[in-house]
């Protein structure tokens, strides 16, 4: 019979181990030749890039506290030194976790405006979730498995895993 050689290359690529069948257990995945499968995260480049995208997006938006949740108007224009003094005082007395809910006191005719996040920024939420789903998907794993609840109950979760094991890990196991 043939004897089959599997090469490994290191990222490095400065060395090659070559390796026998009998020291390898192949399990090919779907491709054109029975030895070299389709890579998931080639087929599905661009659906882990736009998770990829997504998250970076929403780690700047709210990293960089763009969109402040209060807006303060003043009728009038403030001088630097009351404008120093106002910014201070609401640092000091606002921010942080412990203190995000605090009364504020607006002197001076001032005004409160609360500030939220436009619905076409919020979408990326949306799209987050969405991604979870397609690499779930890409991999036939069910949503619960990756921590995905929104439409989990007690049933369709033991159901989900009952097709885990028949649908993705018996045709791999078979193999």
């Amino acid at each position: 019979g043939t004897t089959i050689i599997y090469i490994y290359q290191p990222k490095d690529k400065t060395t090659v181990v070559p390796f026998s069948q009998e020291q390898i257990l192949h399990i090919p995945a779907f491709g054109f030749d029975g030895l070299i499968g389709y890579s998931p995260v080639q087929i599905a480049r661009q659906a882990i890039g736009l998770g990829l995208a997504t998250e970076e997006f929403g780690a700047r938006f709210f990293g960089a506290g763009t969109h402040p949740g209060m807006i303060f108007e003043h009728p009038n224009k403030l001088s630097q030194e009351a404008y120093d003094r106002l910014r201070d005082s609401l640092t000091k007395a606002h921010s942080g976790l412990g203190k995000s809910h605090k009364a504020l006191i607006a002197e001076e005719g001032m005004k409160a405006v609360p500030v939220g996040v436009p619905p076409e920024d919020a979408q990326f939420l949306e799209t987050r979730k969405f991604q979870v789903e397609e690499i779930a998907r890409l991999y036939r794993v069910p949503p619960h498995m990756l921590a995905s609840l929104d439409k989990a109950t007690f049933s369709n979760i033991e159901q989900q895993s009952l097709d885990f094991v028949i649908h993705t890990l018996t045709p791999w196991l078979t193999r």
